[in-house]
């Protein structure tokens, strides 16, 4: 019997060594054998001019909690809002091009109650190496260079997409600061109607970018940069980046279809806005998300992809968001431009 054992035990040995390395094998690609816990999903719906940054921020949020899978989808502003407000989709948190879009969209019908704005941006020109008249273009001929017949221009669709009417009312503010004979927001319309624009302004970029496609878009001076494109700045009574030039930028407007009838938007600076959902499937990882966005190293890494952020970022009603969501964020008062509360 011994000697029986003797030649069996290895073998048996040999059995469970083997046993023990498929199972080690099978936990390895079976999530259901993961030691790890589960990833939780937050869904983040996002302005696309937010779409380079985000990504980097999501790298960093992710190495410190591995437990939280960030999703984002972004697309034009306004849409972002609608997905929820109108279409019924679900999200955790959204982060748009221009805060009125969720005091106007999201909180009437109680799917946001706050709001912390966190960047702002400029918009202008943007363009490539085979664009017309490249090398004479400049900021106080742009207009008449745009102008041309063999030049063409492309600017978003201010249905969807702030990019959209932050173009338009730049072009009205042109008209009042550059005093032309003819009306340069009227020559920009002709030149760009907006039955062909695209709903955002990544698409505007991939058309500048392609062969043979157009010659000069108005996108956000981020994205411009985010792209290593040459970008040529408008001055800034034109191009809504001031803060203190609120009350000029309040002076025009324009009109976007709305409901079979039509909105004022009137000017006002570009100011970037992000919410937690108040029907969020996971509001505590909607929280640590935008509190990692608000933080120093969020804004780190979003001045790396060349956003402009607000140091702090502020809010204009602090008793409206949250306790647990105030460090760092300080109250201020609104941008002073007429009528930008009624918007």
């Amino acid at each position: 019997m011994s000697r029986s054992t003797n030649q069996h035990g290895p073998r048996r040995r040999l059995g469970w060594i083997v046993a023990g390395c498929a199972a080690v094998l099978v936990g390895v690609v079976s999530p259901g054998c993961d030691s790890r816990p589960p990833r939780r999903a937050v869904m983040v719906f996002i302005a696309d001019s937010l779409a380079t940054p985000f990504a980097a921020v999501e790298k960093a949020f992710e190495e410190a909690n591995p437990d939280l899978d960030i999703v984002r989808e972004p697309s034009g502003s306004v849409m972002v809002a609608t997905k929820i407000a109108s279409l019924n989709r679900k999200a955790d948190v959204i982060a748009v091009a221009d805060y009125l879009v969720i005091e106007n969209i999201l909180q009437p019908k109680n799917h946001a109650d706050w709001y912390v704005c966190f960047a702002t941006n400029e918009i202008g020109i943007a363009k490539t190496t085979a664009s017309k008249y490249g090398s004479e273009i400049n900021a106080d001929n742009w207009f008449e260079i745009l102008s041309r017949d063999d030049v063409t221009v492309g600017a978003g669709n201010p249905e969807h997409d702030p990019c959209g009417y932050w173009t338009e009312l730049a072009w009205k503010l042109a008209d009042l600061h550059y005093k032309p004979e003819t009306s340069i927001f009227e020559r920009m319309m002709a030149k760009a109607p907006r039955k062909t624009r695209p709903s955002d302004s990544q698409q505007l970029l991939s058309r500048l970018q392609s062969a043979g496609g157009t010659d000069y878009v108005w996108v956000y001076k981020s994205q411009a940069a985010a792209h290593n494109l040459p970008f040529l700045s408008v001055p800034d009574a034109i191009n809504l980046s001031d803060p203190a030039s609120a009350a000029r930028y309040g002076q025009v407007s324009i009109e976007i279809p709305k409901d079979g009838g039509t909105r004022t938007k009137r000017g006002h600076p570009i100011i970037f806005a992000i919410t937690t959902i108040n029907q969020s499937p996971n509001p505590e990882g909607a929280k640590r998300w935008v509190r990692f966005v608000l933080s120093d190293e969020g804004q780190r890494i979003l001045e790396a992809n060349f956003m402009t952020v607000t140091k702090p970022p502020y809010t204009f009603n602090l008793a409206e968001v949250p306790a647990d969501m105030r460090d760092g964020v300080v109250e201020k008062p609104k941008p002073d431009a007429p009528s930008v509360a009624a918007q």
